[in-house]
């Protein structure tokens, strides 16, 4: 196994290192690259000599557009998570195109409560612009849930293409049309304002945390590791569908603590192979992706 870093996904240098210590200290051969949209795995294969398994991290600009003959990807629909080369059939390439999933397609319909957003309002543009948005208003202000004046918006496509927030109602048209949610063609994602206390980061491999990081404490930007996760090894337990737990290679699952009920919900899921890691141990991490590669 060796891997192949998109220098991008580090938010900084110290977790560049960290995760290179790491990787050298298991003695794995790695390769760092600028990875660009329009690369393709023979590039690739040709530019860094790759092993015949190679785990990409940080395949953000393969998995938001991928053309003919880029690195194909894996879309995580069986235990079988590798892609050969075009022309190299004996290389396989590893990494998740699954990410920013709506957790509600994840979860037992009986659990649905456990999802952060399983209220929410999946919308399309299929009105004219004005009656389209003047009916998303009218809807939200004569709801009750929506009593605090404010909502969460996303879009309701993979890879983060538009931003996510939580505007006032009342700023609402204006936000859909400066950010051309109304042109996106997966619609976007409207959902009742919750006020979040703690927001951890798992990485799960077979519904197992194998190791977590907190991103937001006390409603605070701090990315400290964590060891305190059985009630949400118990909601992973009791909420994911089977076919959750059989995929085989690691993946990200966001937490958030509410802060009225501080009850804890699943945000949603994500490609281990475009998310950062916080404070989650790199080691354990690295660990299971070589033990899965080795044994396929």
């Amino acid at each position: 196994m060796d891997i192949l870093i998109d220098d991008a996904i580090f938010v900084s240098d110290e977790e560049k290192q960290r995760f290179i210590h790491t990787v050298k200290s298991l003695d794995i051969e790695y390769h760092i690259s600028g990875l660009v949209e329009t690369q393709t795995s023979d590039n690739l294969i040709a530019q860094y000599n790759l092993s015949n398994k190679t785990f990409v991290y940080g395949a953000l600009p393969f998995c938001r557009r991928r053309p003919v003959n880029v690195l194909p990807g894996n879309f995580l629909l069986s235990t079988k998570s590798k892609f050969t080369s075009p022309t190299h059939n004996n290389i396989y390439f590893y990494f998740q195109l699954l990410d920013g999933v709506k957790s509600r397609c994840l979860v037992k319909s009986t659990k649905i409560d456990n999802v952060l957003n399983h209220d929410a309002s999946i919308m399309y543009g299929s009105l004219s612009y004005n009656d389209y948005l003047n009916k998303i208003i009218d809807e939200f202000t004569n709801s009750s849930v929506y009593d605090s004046g404010k909502v969460f918006i996303r879009a309701n496509a993979p890879f983060k293409v538009h931003p996510s927030t939580v505007v006032s109602i009342n700023d609402l048209f204006e936000f859909i049309h400066e950010n051309n949610y109304k042109n996106t063609m997966y619609g976007f994602v409207i959902a009742p304002y919750k006020e979040i206390k703690d927001e951890v980061r798992c990485v799960v491999h077979r519904g197992k945390i194998i190791t977590a990081s907190y991103y937001i404490m006390n409603q605070q930007i701090i990315y400290k590791e964590t060891f305190a996760v059985r009630e949400l090894q118990e909601i992973l337990d009791s909420s994911l569908k089977p076919s959750m737990k059989m995929i085989n290679i690691p993946l990200v699952i966001d937490f958030a603590k509410l802060a009225d009920t501080g009850h804890w919900k699943i945000i949603e899921v994500n490609s281990l192979s475009t998310s950062g890691l916080y404070e989650c141990s790199i080691e354990k991490i690295l660990k299971c992706v070589r033990e899965v590669m080795d044994n396929e």
